[in-house]
């Protein structure tokens, strides 16, 4: 295929495309599409590279995500993304979610609540949509403000790096892969302004931006500003500079470690590992962290809540500075020093103590698919176990009484019926909390949490992390155990909301 020649932009797209190796022949890309000016801009690069024949994708599907942060403002960029998708004649996802009630919830800060949903969002509608790839419209200076950020918070070498330009998404186990990839990467904002200029593209502004409410803001529109005025007038330049340095010796050290690591496996299997603690010992420090990183990769640990605190507790077992010889990680994988190996496996949830930490809430969309990255559990009382929840699926169904009574003769205990007319705001997968009450389907009256999980014998250690469907008001289902009388289909119900996890 040609490069374009006639446009700088379209040229940057095309050869960060291809030299990352982003587009195979049997992709379906979603396009995450905010309707700023970068995600616009890149909407309408990508259909400009598709209708010259520089690129062959297969199809594309658009999704927008309201955040319910800026009111009319935010609802108006919903309606915009989607009336210019269908102009495009292309397929579309639009939801909503409450982003600052989600962060009330967690206790998390309002940037870090809606990062976790809008990836969560997009990871379900990829799926729904049998996409592979999830396109986002991050650009050079996005990349700046992430590394400076990483450096204020303090970070490790691949931190540094920035924002990869491909990455696999989400790292939990048993999923179909999605990769994340960022075409615009090498693109400057002014750059991406003088494209949606000459080209007449329509775009929404966030006014949000202008607000140094938000940690990346104040870097955007304090910090960056004065570095450049005060100490270096190219600082963009030299942070990238450094990004890019520390990706190739990231790159090296992963590829390195990876060698090792096959060197040094004693044993494989689905969900275990086993590695020669003593040749691992041998290693320098940095090395023996990232073949353990690699080691946590090959079993699918989901690595999210697993940084240099936990990977520092797993080295100290081989340097015999860990009295107790095994490490307790999240999702019930564990690590254990025993005659010179080292053994990573995994243990059922029922009867593991790890984590007592609360998950934090996860937006369930509806209709959608979540995918937790959490320590979420259901508990199944006739057999008296559990399992951890790897996926929430709802749907909505037109349902009849013979409907509903096929349902009850068959239902398992993974999934519920539901009137979505008596739910109230947008559905949550959380942990207990304090005060938490709620009338179990069928039962004389209402019951305090904490009680009703002594009546059905759920164990004490397993209580805060058995997931809890819940809406404005509160618990709607107890994955696994019971549904809320109050949201139960009745003679009146219009449709059904079928939830279900696996």
């Amino acid at each position: 295929m040609n490069e374009p020649e006639h446009n700088i932009f379209l040229q940057k797209i095309y050869h960060q495309i291809q030299c990352k190796g982003m587009l195979t022949p049997s992709d379906r890309w979603l396009l995450a599409v905010s309707g700023g000016p970068d995600s616009m801009a890149m909407l309408h690069g990508l259909l400009m590279l598709r209708k010259e024949g520089q690129l062959e994708f297969p199809a594309f599907h658009v999704a927008h995500l309201n955040h319910q942060l800026r009111g009319i403002d935010s609802d108006t960029d919903a309606e915009f993304v989607w009336q210019q998708a269908r102009q495009l004649q292309l397929e579309v996802t639009v939801d909503s979610i409450d982003v600052a009630g989600a962060a009330r919830e967690s206790g998390e800060s309002i940037e870090v609540a809606a990062r976790r949903l809008r990836y969560s969002f997009l990871a379900g509608v990829a799926r729904i949509n049998n996409c592979n790839k999830i396109a986002l419209g991050h650009n050079a200076d996005d990349n700046v403000e992430t590394i400076l950020h990483r450096i204020l918070r303090g970070t490790g070498i691949r931190g540094l790096a920035g924002m990869p330009a491909v990455r696999e998404l989400p790292d939990t186990e048993e999923q179909p892969e999605l990769t994340i990839v960022r075409p615009l990467l090498t693109l400057a904002r002014c750059e991406i302004e003088a494209f949606v200029k000459q080209h007449d593209i329509k775009f929404r502004l966030d006014r949000s931006n202008l607000s140094d409410e938000y940690t990346r803001n104040r870097i955007r529109n304090e910090l960056l500003p004065l570095l450049r005025e005060k100490y270096n007038p190219e600082i963009g330049t030299a942070l990238l500079q450094l990004g890019r340095i520390a990706g190739d010796f990231s790159e090296i050290l992963s590829s390195d470690a990876a060698g090792v690591l096959h060197e040094l496996t004693l044993k494989r299997e689905h969900d275990c590992l086993t590695l020669d603690a003593v040749g691992l010992a041998e290693r320098s420090r940095i090395q023996q962290a990232e073949i353990i990183h690699q080691g946590l990769l090959a079993l699918r640990v989901p690595l999210r809540r697993i940084g240099f605190k936990q990977i520092n507790a797993v080295l100290n077992l081989i340097t015999e500075q860990n009295p107790t010889k095994r490490v307790q990680l999240s999702y019930g994988w564990n690590v254990e020093y025993r005659d010179g190996e080292l053994n990573f496996y995994k243990t059922d949830v029922s009867q593991s103590s790890v984590s007592s930490e609360t998950s934090e809430p996860i937006a369930l969309p509806v209709p959608g698919t979540t995918v937790p990255e959490s320590d979420f559990i259901w508990f199944d009382v006739r057999e008296k176990r559990a399992g951890a929840i790897r996926e929430l699926h709802s749907e909505i169904i037109t349902g009849t009484e013979k409907t509903l009574e096929t349902f009850i003769d068959h239902k398992s205990i993974y999934e519920e019926m539901i009137d979505p007319a008596r739910i109230e705001g947008p559905l949550v997968l959380r942990s207990r909390k304090e005060g938490d009450r709620f009338l179990p389907m069928g039962a004389p009256g209402e019951k305090k949490i904490g009680d009703f999980f002594t009546d059905v014998k759920v164990p004490a250690e397993l209580r805060d992390r058995v997931g809890l469907v819940c809406d404005n008001r509160g618990i709607v289902w107890i994955t696994g155990l019971r549904l809320a009388e109050r949201v139960r289909v009745g003679p009146e119900t219009q449709q059904i909301l079928k939830i279900s996890v696996c």
